[in-house]
């Protein structure tokens, strides 16, 4: 029987041939510039230099399986000697470049190429800041709902962040078509849908759109609902259940408005007939 070591002598040169060989069918071919992309990003998200004891700082926020060895050796040194080589490409694993683009809130390493080299539309990214977002309650009783909300861009992207008084939503903000899309999500699974109509106007003050989700007896709604931009911090805004009549009586140019637009139960709010036999004759049946 042989031992290890004997294995290793007379085996050696073989089996790291092996290995190079599964090495470089299971690796990535990464160009140096998304390297050097992905560390300097990393550095900027840590707030750390790109130097032997900022890469040490680094491997210990991200975790897993990255170390500062593998940080400052394998990627920022072998990049720099392939740089100086004229090498454009070096193959590296990607199941650690995607751990490091994740820790940033990436999908993968390839997301967060593609989200750092494609530019945010400036319509977008003009959308950044504070607003009350208003909805009317979707029972006849007239009342609107006032809610904070933060739309902020995150890792490459734009993100809808929706405070309730008793969850908070979140979401990804894209543009398509002269419109806002976001698909708002509670850590519980509950989740509401809006559109809002921006036609390429930059930085807007007032935004009109609609609403869908579920009520929590598992009901369809949907309904118009209001962006207002405000210049407050989002952490000190409230929410709040205004009576449209109070709208109505407030010196405030703004809440009367706000009056005018959402008075009407049937131009703010849908709902769906009960569903009662799931067939034609439910079509039938009286709303209440």
């Amino acid at each position: 029987m042989f031992s290890s070591g004997l294995l290793l002598v007379s085996f050696g040169f073989p089996i790291l041939k092996w290995l190079k060989k599964i090495f470089l069918r299971m690796a990535k071919k990464v160009k140096i510039e998304h390297i050097d992309l992905l560390l300097q990003t990393l550095a900027t998200a840590t707030g750390q230099s790109r130097d032997h004891y900022g890469f040490g700082i680094m491997s210990e926020r991200v975790g897993g399986t990255i170390t500062k060895k593998y940080l400052y050796e394998s990627l920022q040194k072998q990049m720099e000697k392939a740089a100086k080589q004229e090498v454009m490409v070096l193959s590296l694993m990607p199941n650690k470049l995607d751990e490091i683009a994740k820790y940033m809130g990436y999908g993968d390493f390839d997301k967060m190429i593609e989200h750092l080299e494609s530019p945010i539309d400036p319509t977008l990214l003009s959308c950044t800041g504070t607003y009350y977002s208003y909805v009317r309650r979707s029972i006849p009783t007239g009342a609107v709902y006032q809610s904070p909300v933060q739309i902020t861009q995150e890792s490459g992207k734009i993100m809808f962040i929706l405070k309730g008084p008793d969850r908070s939503y979140r979401g990804e903000l894209t543009l398509s078509k002269g419109c806002l899309f976001c698909l708002m999500q509670s850590e519980d699974g509950k989740s509401f849908y809006h559109v809002y109509r921006i036609a390429g106007v930059t930085s807007p003050k007032v935004l009109q759109g609609v609403f869908s989700g579920i009520l929590t007896g598992q009901e369809p709604i949907a309904g118009r609902t209001v962006l207002i931009r405000k210049e407050e911090k989002f952490e000190e805004m409230k929410n709040e259940e205004i009576p449209v009549d109070e709208l109505e009586k407030s010196g405030d140019k703004e809440k009367q408005y706000l009056a005018i637009y959402f008075k009407e139960f049937s131009k703010n709010n849908l709902q769906i007939n009960k569903s009662i036999t799931y067939r034609i004759d439910d079509l039938s049946l009286e709303q209440h």
